[in-house]
C-alpha cells in the first residue's frame, strides 16, 4: 500500500493528523491529481484545528483552482465558504458560495455541496440583512433539495417577517405542517414544526388585532 493508499485509510478512521502527514508527503508526486491531495489535507486540517482554521480554507481555495474533478473543485469551494461562516465572515463566505453555485451552473453539476451552497448563500445574505435576495434563493433550495426544504421555509419566515409581508410568512408556516420529507431527521422536523405553529399563531392574532388608539399599543405589526 503506498502512502496515499495509507492515507485515505487513516483518514477513513478519522486519524487526521497522521493522514495530513502522508497526504502531504504525496504533493510531489506526478502520477496525482495535486489539487485532490490539496482537498484531503484541507480536510484533515479542518477536522484537527478549530475555529477559523485560515490553513484550511487556504488549501481548500487552491484546490478549487487547480482539481482536475469539477466535482472537487465545487466541493473545495463549499468547504471555504462553510468554515468562513463558521467564522462569522459571512461576506466572504457569501463571495465564495455563490463562487460554487456559478461554477456548477457552468459545468452543470447539482450536487450536494451545490444544494447546501446555495442554502447557506441564502444564509449569509439573510444574516447581512439581504432578505429579499435570501427570499429568492431559499425559494430555489424548495425545488433544488427537498432535504434542504424544511430548513429553507423556516428561514423564509425569519426574512417575511423582517419585510413585512406577515400573510405570506403565515403561508410559509402552513407549509410546515406537511409531512417532513423522506430521511430528514424526525426530531428535527418536529421541533420546526412546533416552531411554525407557534409562530403562525402569534402571526395570526396580530394580524387579526386591529391598531386600538386607546390601547396605547400596536400589534397588527
Amino acid at each position: 500500500m503506498d502512502n496515499y493508499q495509507k492515507a485515505l485509510a487513516e483518514e477513513k478512521i478519522e486519524n487526521f493528523a497522521v493522514a495530513l502527514k502522508l497526504f502531504r508527503d504525496c504533493l510531489s508526486r506526478d502520477d496525482l491529481d495535486t489539487g485532490d491531495i490539496l482537498f484531503h489535507c484541507a480536510w484533515c486540517q479542518e477536522h484537527i484545528e478549530s475555529g477559523e482554521n485560515k490553513e484550511a480554507i487556504k488549501l481548500y481555495c487552491e484546490a478549487s483552482r487547480i482539481a482536475h474533478s469539477n466535482a472537487c473543485r465545487l466541493n473545495s469551494m463549499f468547504r471555504a465558504g462553510w468554515l468562513l461562516m463558521q467564522a462569522k465572515k459571512y461576506d466572504q463566505a457569501a463571495t465564495i458560495f455563490r463562487q460554487a453555485i456559478d461554477y456548477g451552473d457552468v459545468v452543470d453539476l447539482k450536487i450536494e455541496p451545490y444544494q447546501h451552497a446555495v442554502y447557506w448563500y441564502a444564509v449569509c445574505l439573510e444574516t447581512e440583512g439581504q432578505f429579499l435576495e435570501a427570499l429568492q434563493w431559499y425559494r430555489l433550495v424548495e425545488g433544488l433539495a427537498p432535504q434542504l426544504r424544511p430548513e429553507s421555509h423556516w428561514r423564509q419566515v425569519h426574512c417575511l417577517e423582517s419585510v413585512g409581508s406577515y400573510d405570506d410568512a403565515v403561508e410559509v408556516c402552513n407549509r410546515l405542517s406537511k409531512p417532513a420529507p423522506d430521511g430528514f431527521p424526525v426530531s428535527r422536523y418536529n421541533m420546526l414544526r412546533d416552531l411554525a405553529v407557534r409562530e403562525r399563531a402569534l402571526l395570526s392574532e396580530s394580524l387579526s388585532d386591529p391598531f386600538d388608539p386607546g390601547s396605547g399599543r400596536n400589534i397588527a405589526l
